[in-house]
């Protein structure tokens, strides 16, 4: 079997300069882990996954408030941060290595090479064009129907 039978064709991608927050509205929307990202010729530049977008809410310090006569005030530091943060751009917390495999590929390959990198999808090229991603949800449905990887 080859990434082409269990590929998912329709995908998703942003570009880099696009706001982390639109990755976060895409995914959620969409019931999606990932996302591609490509510059202005459409070409791969980096992944941006669910991961990469929790961990920039957990840069800098935790978001301490301070009790003053009964109210809890957020000092003005923390809200500069957390407003700087907000208006991250996918090119920032995005993954530039991206690990890709080619249409003929094989599945058994592309979900070895999954498990021993700890990597939830790969998209898949031909040439410098993306024509889908194979996510471990694709090859578990693969299995389900009992079809073999090899």
């Amino acid at each position: 079997m080859t990434a082409k039978e269990i590929m998912t064709k329709d995908v998703f991608v942003i570009a880099a300069d696009d706001k982390a927050q639109h990755a976060v509205e895409i995914m959620a929307h969409n019931d999606i882990s990932g996302l591609p990202v490509v510059d202005d010729e459409d070409k791969l530049v980096g992944i941006v996954t669910e991961r990469d977008l929790l961990l920039m809410e957990q840069e800098g310090p935790p978001a301490y408030k301070t009790a003053l006569y009964g109210l809890w005030i957020t000092p003005q530091h923390l809200v500069e941060q957390d407003a700087r943060r907000r208006g991250l751009f996918v090119s920032d917390v995005m993954t530039k290595k991206v690990i890709t495999f080619r249409p003929d590929d094989k599945a058994a390959e592309i979900a070895a090479t999954m498990r021993d990198k700890g990597i939830n999808r790969v998209p898949i090229l031909d040439g410098d064009a993306i024509v889908g991603i194979v996510s471990r949800h694709d090859i578990m449905k693969a299995l389900a129907e009992g079809k073999s990887l090899e």
